[in-house]
């Protein structure tokens, strides 16, 4: 499945691991993939912001975890994939919590 994914969405020669990052690449494939024809359409399928989108295409905002998560969940395409069409070398992704640390018990004085 995603080797024709892949070949579906990208030249034979960037299949390799020679990419070059490029957002727009991975959100034309998902238009395409949903049947979606703008980008605000995109960004309400997906449950970002349509300035979400805009940055991401401009290249002023980096696909984080979180997106890819939500992307993989709405299209059902698996998340290599979704790396692969964007560039996206990374081999890990961390997700970042809320930045908020629960207390372990009361506070000693």
């Amino acid at each position: 499945m995603l080797g024709a994914i892949l070949r579906r969405f990208l030249p034979a020669s960037r299949i390799q691991l020679n990419h070059v990052y490029d957002p727009n690449r991975l959100l034309t494939a998902l238009c395409q993939e949903l049947g979606i024809t703008t980008d605000k359409k995109l960004a309400k399928v997906l449950g970002f912001s349509a300035g979400l989108i805009a940055g991401l295409r401009a290249g002023r905002i980096a696909i984080t975890a979180t997106m890819y998560l939500q992307m993989q969940e709405i299209t059902g395409l698996p998340l290599p994939a979704l790396q692969a069409l964007s560039g996206d070398r990374r081999q890990r992704l961390r997700v970042s919590g809320s930045g908020k640390r629960e207390a372990s018990g009361p506070a000693e004085l």
